[in-house]
């Protein structure tokens, strides 16, 4: 479930709540640093932030958002579990993030409680996709990122999957329907236009076909499926491979996690 506020309220003082992932902007946090080493997470659609009210102490009091003012109370601590996921606290109390009595109901409040170490006060960062942004193509198979071999910059250069290595060429941006690689400024490109399943991603300059445009589906988890527009066929590595230098290809989607991608935010 994601971090929102209450029938996606745009209003000061709207409860947060959990709810099933979507596109909705009400789902959408920033994180905004301050100097005194905290954060505030505010939200998308509304512009306020998220607010412990009126600083209590009170545990499983019920948070919210509210306009940004500056109070610790609306300053949080982000610390990496070191599995993939992340506790809120708040810097007014040291309590934390939490969804009130493990609730997996959608709609379910989130609240403030002393820290336990239990999955409904963990939370993932999960990278959204918007346009100029430059992430990451990290497979969820095999944790590998989308490359581009041998960091070529010429039209034809192969897709394949590689280690993360810091390379502009495993850099990825542009806006939601052509992927742009930031080292050659060449897109993601289905050779030919084909249709057929197994043949090999490449890069090519920008043409505005249909083989050059993508579409981000939702595969739970945080990650995404890459879709191209001109076959339906979606972004694979080749043979569920865990192997560097595994071609990308496309192919029908089957749901596998070699067809699974998480957008890394590169900052």
């Amino acid at each position: 479930m994601a971090l929102a506020t209450s029938g996606g309220s745009t209003s000061q003082g709207a409860g947060i709540v959990q709810a099933a992932p979507s596109t909705s902007t009400d789902q959408q946090w920033q994180l905004l640093g301050e100097e005194t080493g905290y954060d505030e997470l505010e939200n998308v659609a509304s512009g306020m932030v998220l607010d412990l009210p009126g600083s209590t102490t009170t545990q499983g009091a019920r948070l919210e958002q509210w306009g940004a003012n500056g109070g610790a109370n609306q300053q949080w601590s982000v610390q990496n579990n070191g599995d993939g996921t992340y506790t809120l606290a708040s810097a007014s109390d040291g309590q934390v993030v939490d969804v009130a009595t493990s609730s997996t109901a959608d709609g379910a409040t989130v609240d403030q409680w002393n820290a336990t170490g239990g999955t409904n006060q963990k939370w993932e960062l999960v990278s959204v996709a918007e346009p100029n942004a430059t992430y990451t193509l990290v497979n969820r198979n095999s944790g590998m990122l989308a490359d581009i071999s041998g960091a070529s910059t010429s039209n034809g250069g192969e897709l394949i999957q590689w280690v993360p290595n810091g390379g502009t060429n495993q850099q990825l941006g542009g806006g939601y329907s052509t992927v742009t690689n930031v080292n050659s400024g060449l897109v993601l490109d289905v050779p030919n236009n084909s249709t057929s399943q197994g043949v090999q991603l490449e890069q090519w300059s920008a043409n505005s076909g249909a083989n050059q445009q993508w579409l981000l589906g939702l595969a739970g988890g945080g990650y995404y499926t890459l879709t191209a527009k001109n076959s339906g066929l979606v972004a694979d590595v080749s043979g569920g491979s865990l192997t560097e230098n595994a071609q990308v290809v496309q192919w029908p989607s089957d749901g596998g996690l070699s067809q699974q991608w998480q957008l890394s935010l590169d900052y």
